[in-house]
């Protein structure tokens, strides 16, 4: 038994349309493609098959009922698999992985970011603005703390314009009430005594993972300690440029 050309033209047009749909249904769910758009692509293929199919099959072969049937059918394959990409239906990889959920929140560079230094020893912090200080000093600010890091402070001195890294002094980590953004650490010293004033510092913030953060708590558990090499694993958060005032507000100076 023959089959005519339009027959062969339908079947094909709505294999190659449900071969083109099932492939958007797959790339919509697994793949990254913009909210929507999935949908948007299937209900297009369906309802041009659904006409195509209501135009070209014989009314002579395929009465109206069937025609109206077989369209119907058509619409209702593409709908159903419209509303399967539509989103929040499926999760995605991230929703489904609460892990890679966590470590895209808790990425050390983006979350640092976030962080910004609003006060040091009390005075505002604006960008290329050296901020004069007294000599003992916290350092504020907001911006949640990533899980499994430690946010910390130092300070260090001026080289040529640029903080010289290779020491860190008085390093201070900063705390944060659960729930909270805003940040907090303790006093510090900046310099030595009265000496240091009018001289050019630099506060260095930045993110510790665990591993470093748990070592330097231990280190500092006597007191604020000092480093005299880069910090390894150090995400920066900012370098701030201070300088000294005379006054000396650190109960441990005194005056020469």
């Amino acid at each position: 038994m023959s089959t005519s050309w339009t027959d062969k033209l339908v079947a094909g047009a709505q294999v190659a349309t449900t071969l083109i749909a099932a492939t958007t249904l797959l790339v919509s769910v697994y793949g990254d493609i913009p909210d929507g758009l999935g949908t948007v692509v299937i209900l297009a293929l369906g309802g041009a098959t659904a006409l195509f199919t209501w135009v070209r099959v014989d009314p002579a072969a395929h009465p109206t009922r069937a025609r109206v049937l077989l369209a119907g059918l058509v619409g209702v394959v593409f709908v159903t698999a419209a509303v399967l990409v539509w989103p929040g239906v499926w999760p995605n990889e991230e929703e489904a992985s609460p892990k890679t959920a966590a470590s895209k929140v808790d990425d050390p560079k983006a979350s640092a970011r976030q962080i910004k230094v609003t006060k040091m020893g009390g005075e505002g912090v604006n960008p290329g603005v050296t901020v004069k200080i007294n000599s003992c000093i916290t350092v504020s600010g907001t911006g949640k703390i990533p899980s499994e890091y430690g946010l910390w402070v130092a300070n260090t001195y001026d080289a040529d314009g640029t903080p010289s890294l290779d020491g860190l002094f008085n390093l201070q980590r900063a705390s944060q009430t659960e729930g909270e953004t805003a940040w907090q650490t303790a006093r510090f010293g900046v310099g030595g005594d009265e000496n240091d004033e009018g001289k050019p510092f630099w506060i260095y913030v930045f993110l510790l993972p665990a591993s470093a953060d748990s070592a330097l708590r231990n280190l500092s558990a006597g007191g604020a300690p000092g480093l005299k090499a880069p910090v390894t694993g150090a995400t920066e958060v900012g370098r701030y440029a201070v300088e000294r005032k005379a006054n000396l507000t650190c109960p441990w100076q005194k005056e020469v």
